[in-house]
């Protein structure tokens, strides 16, 4: 309980005050982690022979998870504030036109700064 209430100071005292907002913001951050879990995965099955498509490409590794928490804050603030090349754009790109992920994430926006 005192993680998410520290989780939720957080996002209070950045701003962010709308309960349904501050939701869907940690479900983007819960989605980049968890596509960094099937990332790591596939790796490893690779390494048995499998072949995969990568979710993240060789100029995108810093939009990996494991990769993000390394870095520090500045960087990591360029990388989730950048609306070009960043990593939202990022997943915003993932599925595929006129799907229902890419319905959704059309008008999403990242909120955390």
């Amino acid at each position: 309980k005192s993680q998410i209430d520290q989780i939720w100071n957080t996002f209070w005292t950045g701003g962010i005050t709308n309960t349904i907002t501050i939701v869907e913001q940690l479900t983007y951050l819960i989605f980049i982690k968890n596509l960094d879990e099937i990332e790591t995965r596939n790796e490893l099955k690779a390494k048995r022979g499998f072949k995969y498509p990568p979710i993240f490409s060789k100029d995108q590794q810093d939009f990996r998870w494991k990769n993000l928490l390394q870095m520090d804050v500045l960087p990591r603030h360029a990388i989730f504030s950048n609306t070009v090349d960043g990593v939202f754009p990022f997943i915003r790109s993932l599925g595929k036109e006129k799907s229902l992920f890419s319905t959704y994430m059309k008008g999403a926006t990242f909120g955390i700064s």
